[in-house]
């Protein structure tokens, strides 16, 4: 999980599975001339995030990209 800068930059994250309920609503009650902005009101810090997921899953940081890759075999296969 690659972090962009040192982290303390906020960014607005939302459930996939929220973003599917209102992406159906607007599909299923939205009108044809609307514009919709599908967001949360949860601001996280990336670091913040990071952290979360890390201990959730019991991991431990990896801080040095060429022993994930070189080491383990592991590269990243899709892009955004």
């Amino acid at each position: 999980m690659s972090i962009c800068g040192d982290g303390h930059i906020s960014r607005v994250f939302i459930w996939a599975s929220d973003a599917a309920e209102a992406l159906s609503v607007i599909f299923h009650q939205g009108a044809h001339d609307e514009s919709f902005n599908i967001s949360s009101n949860n601001h996280q810090q990336g670091r913040k995030l990071v952290d979360k997921i890390f201990q959730y899953f019991h991991l431990k940081y990896v801080v040095v990209r060429s022993l994930l890759r070189n080491g383990l075999g592991w590269y990243v296969r899709g892009v955004l």
